[in-house]
């Protein structure tokens, strides 16, 4: 977390000292950090405290859903100590992935339980929160994200001869807006599914005869029926 501080247009305050404080929700105010040094290249204007993610955690009463205020206090060289108010920035502990529901996925084929080579497979999918960064792969490659407004999305991938056949298998993952990762989300909330046929089917007999009496069925004419019989494999 990037902690701002503006400095006074004050040379008193070169080599001076800045002391974060952190508190959460009612508890008292607690040391943040270490002691930072203010250089003369942070007089009048802001100066920058980065503090890391174990220290903000370890912050009394640190809990999902609870807020965070923040205050410094300011030495110059010469001893003069200043606390300053607390910031009316605030934040929010928000440790918790966006949910996502439902999803589900379907083909463009007559049959959108089934797809062959060519067919377009669409997951789609909502979130509970905005995202800011959003990947989604179709039968293992990169399907192309849209978003339809109100944090619904759809990913798209064409289906290709290099493919596996079977069932199609699909892979979410974002960061929300607050940051938290979610890795991996594979299944549809709706039990949907595509199975994947890249084969073309083989017909294997395949006979013609006429029911033409006087040839074994080899001769047709006018008024005859021609009838072709074939297997599927």
């Amino acid at each position: 977390m990037d902690i701002i501080i503006p400095v006074a247009n004050d040379t008193t305050l070169k080599n001076g000292t800045v002391q974060l404080y952190a508190k959460i929700g009612s508890n008292s105010f607690e040391p943040l950090g270490d002691v930072s040094t203010i250089l003369s290249t942070e007089i009048n204007t802001d100066k920058t405290i980065s503090i890391i993610g174990d220290l903000i955690e370890g912050i009394t009463g640190f809990a999902e859903g609870e807020t965070i205020y923040i205050k410094a206090e300011m030495n110059d060289r010469p001893g003069n100590s200043k606390e300053g108010s607390q910031s009316i920035t605030e934040i929010l502990i928000d440790e918790t992935p966006a949910s996502i529901t439902p999803i589900a996925i379907i083909s463009n084929n007559d049959n959108t339980a089934l797809a062959k080579v060519g067919d377009t497979v669409t997951v789609s999918f909502t979130t509970s929160e905005i995202l800011i960064d959003t990947t989604v792969s179709i039968s293992g490659q990169s399907a192309t994200i849209t978003g339809l407004g109100s944090n619904q999305f759809k990913a798209e991938y064409r289906m290709a001869e290099g493919d596996s056949e079977g069932v199609i298998e699909f892979e979410i993952s974002f960061i929300d807006f607050q940051g938290n990762p979610l890795t991996g989300t594979n299944a549809t909330t709706d039990a949907s599914q595509v199975t994947f046929d890249r084969i073309k089917p083989t017909l294997d007999p395949i006979t013609i005869s006429s029911d033409n009496s006087c040839s074994a069925g080899a001769i047709a004419r006018a008024d005859n029926i021609i009838t072709i019989n074939f297997k599927h494999i």
